[in-house]
Formats: structure tokens, sequence, C-alpha cells
């Protein structure tokens, strides 16, 4: 029958035993995953079972072998009791299978050595090993009437990753990798915004900043004198963020819950009115103890987790502040640092070499005066001013353009056009002929020196730099008045 959890009122020795088949092997299977019978051992059930039915097949599979290799059949060595018990084989190994994932699932995300029970059990039941032992026992009874038994082929399914510790790429992926290291695995697990926000802390590791924070029980006599509003420094794994007091309860039943799936920054208190068992049954105070698996009502998705330790003391909820992630926890005295101090932040002393920045001032626009005058006409180009409007300033004028087929326009507003004598094209014209009349002036005193001559004579005629240009024309068609 299904074992039935009994007490006594008063103590005496007590034995209690209970049947397992294949009528009640499912719900017992469902009282593991449930954890509604801490006191029971059902993993070391369930790996007798299963290591005495393999026995009970490989001892067939030996008989009808022998009966094979002798020149006999199997005979009626295979009865409706063996064909039941490989039945059973095979469900078990669905079972096995199971539990296997889900030690798997938990030494990625929770980490290993974490959990001493956890490790032990992992270290005398290795439920995937289990599974591939059933694997090959089937696998041999199947082929049991071959005189040859083909070799088995495990199959593998793809292995589970840590996204965060065991990812390789890129530098971010190795800086996390590396703050890992340091904490243990286990912390995070995910990229989720909490553990994210969780690793980009920076200059907050507890053991650095609170050497001595589990000796000292601050928040033992803090908590006493916190109001809503106070911040806090609070503990959160192995590094302190934090905290906004939101309310003080001055004593509550709590338990801390560590859930399935998911790694240790997920750990909070939860009060006892939102525990319930994963049948959704009500849980009496009494029985709400370390290693029960529980279900948390505080959330709609009613994650599982298990009761890592209980107490009966102040509490306080607050609200956490983990880099740019906000969230809502109860928090205990041991878990109260201090009040929050914010850390000062490093400025650069000035180096006595710097030098004296001196600003550049903008030159001034220089805007035409008078006619004859260069002017640029926004990105019209370049134009000569012909006549100017305006009786003390100058507010408009009237050019002809240079560039292109010579037109003039009248009445154009004097903050349109800009002084630009760089763009008259006389001036280009005269440069370029002082230059040409140096060219040949040096090459007449070379002849000079060569000949004797009296060259310098003969350079009377040609233009000095400060001489203005001999043209009066501006040759494109507009005239000055």
């Amino acid at each position: 029958t299904y074992p039935i959890q009994c007490r006594n009122v008063t103590p005496c020795l007590s034995y209690s035993r209970f049947h397992l088949d294949t009528v009640n092997l499912l719900p017992f299977v469902q009282s593991l995953i449930n954890g509604d019978a801490p006191e029971i051992d059902h993993e070391e059930v369930l790996w007798n079972l299963t290591s005495e039915i393999i026995k009970r097949v490989d001892g067939v599979f030996d008989e009808v072998q022998s009966r094979v290799k002798a020149g006999l059949d199997e005979g009626d060595l295979i009865s409706g009791d063996v064909v039941e018990t490989v039945n059973t084989l095979r469900t078990l190994r669905h079972f096995a299978r199971e539990l296997a994932r889900r030690e798997e699932i938990r030494q990625v995300v929770k980490g290993s050595g974490q959990d001493p029970e956890a490790t032990k059990n992992s270290e005398d039941h290795q439920f995937g090993m289990l599974v591939d032992d059933i694997d090959m026992c089937l696998h041999e009874f199947r082929y049991r009437q071959s005189k040859t038994v083909p070799p088995f082929k495990p199959r593998r399914g793809k292995a589970l990753k840590n996204t965060l510790s065991k990812s390789s790429g890129g530098g971010r992926k190795n800086v996390i990798r590396r703050d890992m290291s340091k904490f243990g695995v286990g912390v995070v697990a995910f990229n989720t915004s909490l553990e994210n926000n969780y690793m980009s802390l920076v200059n907050a590791d507890l053991d650095k900043h609170f050497p001595n924070a589990s000796k000292d029980k601050v928040g033992e006599t803090l908590i006493g004198e916190l109001v809503p509003g106070d911040k806090i420094s609070v503990k959160l794994e192995q590094k302190h963020v934090k905290a906004e007091v939101i309310e003080i309860l001055p004593q509550m039943e709590s338990a801390y819950l560590s859930f399935e799936d998911y790694p240790s920054v997920y750990d909070e208190y939860q009060p006892y009115e939102l525990l319930r068992l994963p049948t959704l049954a009500e849980i009496p105070r009494e029985d709400v103890k370390p290693g029960l698996v529980v279900i948390d009502l505080s959330n709609s998705n009613e994650y599982r987790a298990k009761i890592q330790s209980t107490m009966n003391q102040p509490m306080a909820r607050v609200k956490f502040i983990v880099s740019q992630h906000e969230m809502t926890r109860l928090v205990s005295p041991a878990m109260i640092l201090g009040r929050y101090v914010p850390a000062k932040r490093k400025t650069k002393k000035p180096n006595a070499k710097t030098t004296v920045e001196t600003k550049e001032t903008a030159p001034p626009i220089m805007r035409p005066t008078k006619a004859g005058q260069i002017v640029e006409v926004g990105r019209r180009g370049a134009a000569r001013v012909t006549k100017v409007h305006g009786d003390s300033v100058p507010t408009h004028v009237d050019v002809c353009f240079i560039l292109g087929s010579a037109h003039s326009e009248s009445m154009v507003p004097i903050e349109m056009v800009v002084l630009a004598p760089e763009l008259d094209p006389e001036s280009g014209r005269g440069r370029r002929q002082i230059f040409n009349s140096k060219k040949v002036a040096s090459q007449e005193e070379i002849k000079a020196k060569d000949n004797g001559s009296d060259a310098s004579k003969k350079l009377a005629g040609f233009v000095s730099p400060s001489s203005p240009p001999t043209t009066e024309s501006s040759g494109d068609g507009c005239h000055t008045t």
C-alpha cells in the first residue's frame, strides 16, 4: 500500500513497513518528486529495486544464451512473470532517467559541493550510470536468441551548460567567468536581469568590505532602530548591495527556500503562510522543517523549493537595488551589514604640468561697406558689390555675380553677404603675374652672371609684388561705379 505517515502520541519504539509493487509504483515516485515524506529515502528504494530487477533479467538472459549455444530454443523460460518483470524494468528506466536529469540540472544550476546531503546521494547513486545499465540489460534481452549479441551503442543527449559560467566567447563572458571562479559555481546560471546585474556589481565583494560580518552581528542591534525609508547594506550571496527598508516585522516565522532548477541568487525567505505542499495541501507549522519540498504561493507560477532552514525572529521587508535591477525580499538580521554609506569615488589629481587652455574666439564677420568690394552670397558664389543701401548702417546691397553667366541682383540683405576679398579673380591673376615676373627675373639674373651683361636694367619694366595690377576691368561683364 501507499506509505502513510503516522505519529505516536507518546514516545515509543515503532516499526513500519510498506509494500511497493507495479500498482503503487507511480504514487511512490510522485511522493519522491513532491518530497512529502522526507523521512523515506525514495532514491535508495528505487536504486535497490532496479538493481534487483536487472539481476533477474540478466539471469534469464544467461539461461536462454546457454540453451541457444547448445542448439536449443528458449523453451518455457519466458513466462508471464518474466514479461511483467521486463515491462517493470522499462518503466523504472524512465523514472531513473528523470532522476538523472534532475541531478544533472542541479549540478549545473546549483553547483557541486553546496549541499553535502545531495553530494553524498550523487556519489552513492549515479542514476545516469543506472540508466546505462538498464539499457544494456534490455539490449541483451532483446537479442537473447542470437548466438552473437551486437554491440550496444548508448544514445547521448546534449550536455547541459551553464550559460554564464561555462560559455566561451567575448570579453564580457570571460569577465563573468573570472568573477564566478572567485565566488564558486551555483550563484548564477542564466542570462536574466537579476543575474546579469548581480555579476556587474563592481567593488562589492563581501569578504573585502565586511570581513567580520558573521561575527559582528550588527543586524541584530540595527533592526530595532530601522524605520521605513532607511538605506542599509544587505548581504546577497557573496556580495553586498544597497537596500531600502519598506517594513519592519517585529516577529515572523519564516523559512529560507532554495528553488529547484534555479541558482542560489534566487534563494529567499518566505513566511509559513505562503508555503504549501506540492499537492497544494496546507502544512502544519510543526511540519515545516529543513529538507521539506514546498511550493511558494507568493508567485503565480508556484515554484518548487526545498526548505534550507527555519527561524522565528524579527524580519525586514526591503527593496534590493542590485545595480539597475530592483526587487522586494525579506531579510533576516544576519543579512543586514549596517547602514548604507555611498562609496567615495576616486578623483584624478590635477597635474602640475598641465597647460592653461586658451579659448579660441571666432573671427568677426565682415560686411561690405562700399561698392567694388568682393563678397560671397551664401552658397551662390562670389559677387562684386555695385551699390550699398542704407544711410549710416548698410542694410542692403546690389551685387553682380562673377562666376557663371554674369547677372545682377538688387536689394540683397546685408546679412546674406560676407566680405571675401580672396575670391577676387583679379587678385588671383595679379599673383600669378607677379610669380611669373619673379621667375623671369631670376632667369635674367642667371644670364647676367654668365654673360656679364647689364641685365638688371631690363628688369625695370616688370611688375613688383607691391605694385597694383594694371587691369582696370574684371573681365566678367560687371563694372564698378
